[in-house]
Parts: C-alpha cells; structure tokens; sequence
C-alpha cells in the first residue's frame, strides 16, 4: 500500500491571546480559550465518492511546488469530478465571499466561514456563483457551491483551509 505523508511540520504552541493549541486530549486534538467544551471537529468539503484522480486527486498540505509558497501549500486541494458539489465541513457562520483572483479567467470565490470564535475554514475556488452568503449559518453537511473548472479546462478543484488566527493549520487531525 501507499503511505502519503500531509504533514511533517511541528505546530505552533500559541494562534493568539485567546486561543491555545493544547495538543492531545482523550485522543483528539483540542484548542482551549476559545468558550467551547468540545474539541474541534471538521467533516470533509467533499463525498468521497466524488474525489476524482486524473490530476492530482488530493493536493497535500505543506506540500512544496505546484506554484505554492516557500512554507508550502497552506490548505488540501481536492480534485472534484463534474457535477459534485462543496459542502460545509462544520457548523458556523459565514463570514467572507470575495473573489478568488488568483486563476483568471475563470470567476472565482472563496468562502470563509467561522467555526469557533478565531477558528476559519476558506472553501476557495467556489464556482460563479456560491450557493451561500455572508452572514448565512450553516451546519455541517449544507451547500457552499459548486468547484471551479480550472483555467486549463482539466480538473474542478477547491482549496480547503485551516486557520486559527490567520495561522494555516494541516486539517487532517480534525477530520
């Protein structure tokens, strides 16, 4: 079998004055500060069934290349097959659509929503137009939108990101 690696970096001990990454608890990573009681948890912005491999499949996280950053990819890019749909990875409140101008042609969005107070999730390369707006709260399982076909006309794909306080995170602990 195939082992694939998505993160070898170790975190950071401190996102900010209010939140805390404390590390392992009862077998789950959690954050204190944050008013919540239960560790995070996050789904996948995709059904497996509609993961599709003709490109890349699954764009690692802190992967170097591609066009990404010194530090590595910042998110997992999943690569959609046609007609699937984003979906919410958690329960919260939308709080950014803006236009993802990094790939043009094609119109973009990304969407930002938040899942604890200082906790984000960026679904970017949502298609022309998302299926949500700011200020919409969502649980997890709702519509965002549809992928962005790529310029080069090859694959859909979105970005999918981890922040807390604007520090990108590997997702994969908390799915």
């Amino acid at each position: 079998s195939v082992v694939e690696t998505f993160w070898e970096r170790e975190e950071p001990d401190l996102f900010g004055p209010d939140i805390q990454y404390i590390g392992v608890e009862s077998g789950r990573i959690v954050f204190v500060g944050n008013g919540e009681s239960q560790p995070l948890t996050i789904g996948l912005p995709i059904l497996l069934s509609d993961v599709v491999y003709d490109t890349f499949g699954a764009w690692s996280f802190g992967l170097h290349g591609g066009g990404h950053p010194e530090d590595g990819h910042g998110g997992i890019d999943w690569e959609y097959q046609a007609g699937a749909l984003v979906y919410a990875a958690a329960a919260g409140e939308v709080i950014d659509i803006s236009m993802n101008t990094g790939h043009p042609p094609s119109v973009q969005w990304d969407v930002v929503q938040e899942v604890r107070p200082g906790v984000h999730l960026q679904y970017g390369h949502i298609a022309d137009p998302p299926s949500v707006n700011v200020g919409d709260v969502l649980v997890a399982g709702d519509i965002i939108g549809s992928p962005s076909m790529m310029p080069d006309d090859s694959h859909y794909t979105i970005h999918f990101a981890l922040r807390a306080s604007s520090v990108d995170l590997c997702p994969i602990p908390w799915f």
